[in-house]
């Protein structure tokens, strides 16, 4: 049987067996027999129609193909494979139908004029990294709507040229426009400079989502201004960085920035 419904087509295959009717419908015909002969015709006149046997489909009690099947009888939608019956129509059902991908809002927040202006911001579990011009870096708490400024350099030459913050929310890098590079982990309110990527202008970063912790940020990609890709890992206050490719060509004369990673 074919159900056709909003230009779908679902196919219920139904095996019923109708041995009181076929052994009447025997009797009927004066066969007599225990019903075991030929399968009667449900064409013919003395026999049963196609709209008799659907009907005896439709009165034959079956098993619901799951618990929310309960609710038909009261007048009630079901939902079925994630598809929405009432009865009379279907259609599909999204468990988060009313819940957007994503949400654009105004943030009632402005920096101040010694923060200076915003330059870069990141986004992870609810807490924002904004980056401001003057050297600080303000950590936001979208959940709390607490705020913490923690400061970078006062020095005229230390720029932010980026900030990133993993998924989590615990581990942050701040990038300079000098090549300068700060950590900062969420439970702490100073930034810590690490030597071994000095010199390194980070365009981007790909987190190992599903392996970091709080504790440990396990490895990572850290994408260059200068077409460089550096494996590192981050475990309490030690860091550990390898260059690992170099996407620039031999005889290239101008470096090719890698403005993303994904892994």
């Amino acid at each position: 049987y074919q159900r056709r419904v909003h230009g779908t087509v679902f196919n219920r295959i139904i095996e019923t067996m109708l041995f009181e009717e076929w052994e009447s419908a025997k009797t009927k015909k004066g066969k007599g027999g225990s019903g075991r002969g030929r399968r009667p015709s449900y064409n013919s006149d003395d026999d049963y129609s196609d709209e008799d046997v659907r009907e005896k489909q439709r009165q034959r009690p079956t098993e619901p193909a799951n618990r929310s099947q309960k609710g038909r009888e009261d007048g009630g939608e079901v939902v079925v494979n994630g598809l929405k019956d009432s009865g009379s129509d279907t259609e599909a059902v999204d468990d988060h139908d009313d819940v957007p991908i994503f949400r654009v809002e105004r943030l009632d927040f402005r920096t101040t004029r010694e923060q200076g202006n915003i330059v870069s911001v990141s986004a992870g579990n609810r807490i924002l990294l904004i980056g401001c011009a003057n050297g600080v870096v303000i950590r936001w708490n979208l959940d709390t709507d607490e705020m913490e400024e923690i400061l970078i350099s006062k020095k005229q030459e230390d720029r932010i040229h980026r900030v990133y913050i993993d998924p989590l929310g615990h581990h942050s890098f701040v990038t300079l426009e000098n090549g300068n590079n700060y950590y900062i982990h969420s439970k702490w309110n100073k930034a810590r400079q690490h030597s071994k990527l000095e010199g390194i202008v980070i365009d981007s970063i790909a987190w190992k989502y599903a392996q970091g912790t709080a504790e440990i940020t396990k490895k990572i990609l850290l994408g260059s201004s200068r077409g460089h890709i550096f494996d590192t890992m981050i475990e309490d206050k030690d860091l550990y960085c390898k260059r690992v490719f170099d996407l620039n060509e031999a005889d290239s004369k101008e470096a090719n920035p890698i403005s993303g990673l994904y892994m």
